[in-house]
């Protein structure tokens, strides 16, 4: 009796824990949807406390905590020491574990999201501030990071402030002061020495508060002091490094037989290739001869390619092995928009090798006039634009037109068109699209001004002439367009970054946001205005 009167006692016991387990778990009472808060009292060393030189920081929370991304989201300004965060109860405890603080010093020490409760992960922002001298540094000072390209600021960007000016990017000079910027793109200092100090932004991609190589970085152009905040703040440009070495990027081979690569910077005009011992059947360098595309005659799926460049200060020998599983089929593509030919156009026909099969005697091609029903043989004329693209052009007078492409009579070295193709489609009119007629109110001395798409495609591309304020730009699809100009310093035909080393600036895009539509049959006027603009901001870029 006594054995199964414990039985059901134990029974109770449990079905009663587990009842209130139950309960708890259905409820869960209320979500916290309040971050940890410091007690601020409790703090060791106190808040805003002088002649300190604390071994260990204690900052008590009102909740139980856990540690998010220490490493990352808690940083000392100025950096002089490295910290160790734990977690000690409810507490935060923080030791210097490398550096010293040094002697008269200010130091706030940011706590960016690094606290975070255990149960909702509610996170917590916080600044503690101590000074090693007699008094508490107050100075403050702010300065916007924006893409040198784009114009929109950026966020999460380390912005320093430096005892002196960077003569590198690989001498390792830590900033006296740093900070992120946030989502508005302002990098704000608190708790400052007067300076000057010089400023510097870069991201830092391997999060080691130093500018290192491969970062993008820029620089204020002239000092700074710390001093009250200005509504208009000074703007430090974003921009890629200059490339020092010339280097492969991206090397790829591509089926059948198309090598693709990518260097650091444009082969110079005194630089030579050459190739191993498969030749090319042609290349294609792009327009800044940065990028090179090569085309092979051969049907191995698997192979070596090699390429050497030769430069005045010596010999980059490039390497490519590659296999294939499959061999692609037969593929092609024409610069057809719907079955239209824009008006400016030439009929382009690309297949997806270097062609090396053309019998264009094989090739018919028709035209009809507008308002007759009769198809006539066209004579054409049939050149290459590059390796794996040709171009076929006719009397444009015949805005119907038909070509015929027979079977196993286009191709290279790995495949030919297996069946016949059909290209039918319309000339476009004039009078199906509109023109533009663009006016500045001043000239840059040297200027590129492109029309582009709202989706960004651009659609014309103008160098600006001395002395000419207005360009018509005929034959333009109706739809909306955008319009940017970069002020071309050095006259390359293109955006080119600049040097902090050397205080060169990124060369000025000016964007302007307002669109222009044009209509067909329409000549559409646009002023642009240059004089005292600034670039707008719009968006944020991450």
């Amino acid at each position: 009796m006594d054995r199964l009167f414990g039985k059901i006692l134990v029974f109770l016991v449990v079905l009663l824990a587990y009842s209130c387990g139950q309960v708890g778990f259905i409820t869960g009472g209320e979500d916290d949807e309040y971050a940890p808060k410091p007690i601020l009292e409790e703090i060791k060393p106190p808040m805003a406390s002088v002649n300190v030189d604390p071994k260990e920081i204690s900052i008590p929370f009102d909740e139980f905590i856990q540690l998010n991304s220490p490493l990352k989201n808690i940083s000392v300004v100025p950096a002089d020491v490295t910290l160790e965060a734990s977690v000690k109860g409810k507490s935060l405890i923080l030791k210097p574990i490398k550096g010293e603080w040094a002697e008269n010093t200010t130091y706030a020490i940011y706590l960016n999201r690094a606290v975070k409760d255990v149960n909702e992960g509610n996170d917590s922002l916080m600044t503690y501030v101590f000074a090693t001298g007699t008094y508490i540094d107050s100075l403050e000072t702010a300065v916007r990071v924006v893409d040198a390209y784009t114009n929109k600021p950026v966020k999460d960007i380390t912005v320093g402030l430096y005892d002196q000016a960077l003569q590198d990017d690989t001498s390792n000079i830590p900033p006296r002061y740093v900070v992120m910027t946030d989502g508005s793109g302002v990098a704000q200092f608190s708790y400052l020495q007067k300076g000057p100090f010089f400023a510097y932004a870069f991201r830092d991609k391997n999060q080691n508060t130093f500018l290192n190589e491969s970062e993008s970085r820029g620089q204020l152009m002239t000092t700074i002091y710390a001093d009250t905040l200005s509504e208009i703040l000074p703007e430090i440009r974003l921009m890629t490094p200059k490339p020092k070495d010339f280097r492969v990027e991206s090397n790829e081979f591509i089926a059948p037989a198309t090598w693709c690569l990518g260097f650091s910077k444009p082969l110079p005009n005194d630089a030579t290739i050459r190739f191993g011992s498969t030749e090319p059947a042609g290349i294609v360098w792009n327009d800044r001869r940065d990028s090179l595309t090569v085309f092979y005659s051969m049907n191995s799926r698997s192979g070596k390619v090699e390429l050497i460049v030769d430069q005045p200060d010596g010999l980059d020998t490039i390497t490519k092995k590659y296999f294939f599983k499959n061999l692609e089929k037969f593929n092609y593509s024409t610069n057809l928009n719907n079955g239209k030919l824009h008006i400016t156009d030439t009929l382009s026909f690309r297949i997806n090798e270097a062609i090396t099969t053309l019998p264009t005697e094989k090739m018919a091609i028709y035209g009809k006039l507008k308002g007759d029903s009769i198809f006539q043989s066209l004579p054409v004329d049939i050149t290459f634009n590059r390796p794996d693209e040709l171009r076929i052009m006719h009397d444009r007078k015949y805005d119907s037109i038909h070509v015929t492409i027979p079977a196993e009579s286009v191709g290279g070295a790995n495949f030919i068109n297996p069946q016949e193709i059909h290209l039918r489609y319309q000339v476009q009119s004039e009078y199906k699209v509109g023109t533009l007629i663009v006016t500045l109110d001043s000239i840059p001395s040297f200027g590129i001004l492109e029309i582009t798409t709202d989706k960004g495609i651009t659609v014309k591309t103008i160098r600006l002439k001395a002395g000419v304020n207005q360009y018509v730009v005929k034959y333009l699809q109706p739809q909306n367009y955008l319009f940017k100009i970069t002020i071309d310093s050095d006259e390359n035909g293109v955006w080119s970054v600049g040097d902090i080393f050397t205080q060169q600036e990124a060369e000025k895009v000016i964007w302007f946001d307002s669109k222009t539509q044009v209509r067909a049959n329409w000549d559409v006027e646009v002023k642009l205005s240059l004089k005292d603009i600034e670039p707008p901001i719009i968006g944020i870029e991450d």
